[in-house]
């Protein structure tokens, strides 16, 4: 059986081969009068006529072909999926001028398997000067002009073409216009900034954001707000010699102990935040969203003590 030994990648495929050796010293192609096995179907297949095998799972199994009475054996070794090539979306992107777009990099695989890696992939920009790219794949719009944005992964590569048309900014607006927060909680802010050609565009990450008063609330150059202690402050972004402000009010708010003990038989009152869960101890659950009032469990639990 040919090849005696081989190595596949999962997903791939390679054809067998049986060679039968006759009494008077020839040898000739008995394939198709053959018939194929593998001893771990798991780790590969093959049609048993025609000697096709498939790699599945990595492992390794014993390839047999048989004919006339008589047997040969192969040996395939399966190694985990191979990667095969990189896709980057958008593959054409237009940006104004500190306007940003995120690539998303998807690596496709032997298997036949398709994987997420835009946080794993190193990014480079051929024209930094027209086009900026972060480590996490975020391109940015600096001067008119074009460059290529290449992804790597594994050994491959490949390739965005990002054009910074000569628009100028005209103005910003940063929204939510007012946001309220409870201290240690946070609020993301949107800077949009419209062009000259009339056209908008989200700024958020190239903006500079600062908070007028850091003792009530810090903001990030993300545009995320935390607020600090009680009070009002001015939420500013600014980029390209425009500004734009927000208001965030700051308000101390009781809210209920995060945990509380209740006798088995009795009742207690408890406050819900939207966006959490109650679970008791023996494992019933109720999804919160929203103002849902007096839940009800969705789940029947054993009233046990605890």
């Amino acid at each position: 059986v040919a090849p005696a030994v081989s190595s596949l990648n999962v997903g791939n495929s390679l054809q067998y081969v049986a060679m039968g050796t006759f009494d008077n010293n020839t040898t000739r192609d008995i394939t198709a009068v053959s018939t194929f096995v593998s001893a771990s179907p798991n780790v590969a297949t093959i049609a048993a006529s025609g000697g096709m095998a498939q790699a599945k799972a990595a492992g390794t199994s014993v390839i047999s072909a048989t004919s006339g009475g008589l047997s040969g054996t192969a040996t395939l070794t399966v190694q985990p999926a191979a990667l095969m090539a990189l896709s980057v979306t958008p593959a054409t992107s237009t940006l104004q001028i500190g306007a940003t777009r995120q690539l998303a990099v998807v690596a496709a695989y032997s298997d036949g398997s398709s994987v997420d890696i835009t946080a794993n992939s190193t990014y480079v920009s051929a024209t930094p000067a027209a086009v900026s790219v972060n480590t996490a794949g975020r391109v940015t719009g600096v001067a008119a002009g074009s460059s290529y944005i290449t992804a790597s992964f594994g050994g491959k590569s490949a390739n965005s073409l990002a054009t910074t048309i000569a628009a100028t900014l005209s103005s910003i607006a940063v929204t939510p216009a007012t946001a309220t927060v409870s201290p240690g909680a946070s609020t993301q802010f949107v800077a949009t900034g419209t062009y000259s050609d009339n056209s908008t565009a989200v700024i958020t990450g190239s903006a500079q954001w600062t908070s007028s008063l850091t003792g009530v609330a810090t903001v990030l150059n993300t545009g995320v707000a935390t607020g600090i202690a009680a009070g009002t402050t001015t939420v500013t972004a600014t980029h390209g010699g425009k500004a734009a402000s927000a208001s965030l009010t700051v308000s101390t708010i009781a809210t209920p102990p995060v945990s509380s003990s209740v006798k088995l038989g009795s009742a207690a009152n408890f406050a819900v935040l939207a966006g959490t869960a109650l679970t008791n101890n023996a494992g019933g659950t109720t999804l919160i969203t929203g103002d849902v009032g007096s839940p009800s469990q969705t789940t029947d639990p054993v009233l046990a003590a605890g």
